[in-house]
């Protein structure tokens, strides 16, 4: 009898020492999960960070071209031919409109590298300004803001029309008041959205263009600044691709709303 109330002790102590080592396990295994969770999060912020920067320096890099082209100040700074020939082949003004202008230089800026962009990879371009966005700059949503939604969805725009065998090969921006809301459309005629991105927008990046550049930060961003700006998204997908229409629109709407909503004819 004694020699078994010794070992049961024994048992009870040890099974004591192994649930305090579990839960001491449990305890560090959680604060762990936290500790990568946070990091990766940082990361993901990380990455959405340096993803509108790219736009914004791409943005700078086309003007700084420009203005050295087309100044004497580029004789100064000894620029070499090939860069010379790169600069004219991308500031061509054959094939290229003058677009509207906001009145705002970094929505100007930033809208005339898109032109190009999509003037090198032969698509046409067509920017609609309704009225004046310095209200909408000052109370709906930052310039800054505004400058990486343009970059964001017409670099989308252009990557979807570069997938499509579609010989209708165009983009419509639409930029202001619109509908009695301060607003942001972009046409384009390329291939819709798979059903895995469109559950996933927002949610994490994913994009099934990364050969094309697609990274899909940039519907990260977006919805970023949805919340932000309490704004609503809207996509509508009109028809497949096709030669006389235009495929989808993505529209942003400062409408106090926060909604998302997908019409399509699929």
């Amino acid at each position: 009898m004694f020699i078994t109330i010794q070992r049961s002790l024994t048992l009870y102590y040890k099974h004591n020492l192994l649930v305090r080592d579990l839960n001491e396990t449990k305890e560090e295994l959680k604060e762990k999960n936290k500790e990568i969770e946070k990091l990766e999060n940082d990361i993901l912020e990380a990455s959405k960070i340096n993803h509108s920067i790219s736009h914004k320096q791409r943005s700078l890099e086309y003007k700084l071209n420009e203005l050295m082209l087309n100044t004497e100040f580029a004789n100064e700074l000894d620029i070499t031919d090939k860069i010379k020939d790169v600069s004219k082949q991308l500031l061509t003004t054959s094939t290229v409109l003058n677009l509207t202008k906001t009145d705002i230089v970094e929505i100007d800026d930033m809208l005339n590298f898109l032109q190009h962009e999509c003037v090198k990879n032969n698509i046409d371009f067509d920017f609609q300004l309704n009225g004046n966005i310095f209200h909408m700059i000052n109370t709906f949503i930052s310039k800054e803001n505004l400058e990486i939604l343009l970059a964001d969805h017409i670099k989308n725009a252009i990557i979807a029309i570069n997938s499509s065998d579609n010989i209708n090969k165009s983009i419509l921006v639409r930029l202001g008041l619109i509908d009695d809301y301060y607003s942001l459309y972009v046409y384009d005629s390329g291939i819709e959205f798979g059903p895995d991105t469109l559950s996933n927008l927002g949610k994490k990046p994913i994009t099934t263009h990364a050969d094309n550049g697609g990274t899909g930060f940039g519907f990260m961003n977006t919805f970023d600044t949805l919340k932000k700006y309490n704004a609503s998204l809207i996509i509508n997908e009109l028809n497949p691709p096709c030669s006389d229409n235009y495929t989808k629109s993505i529209v942003i709407k400062f409408d106090g709303k926060h909604k998302f909503k997908i019409n399509s004819y699929r």
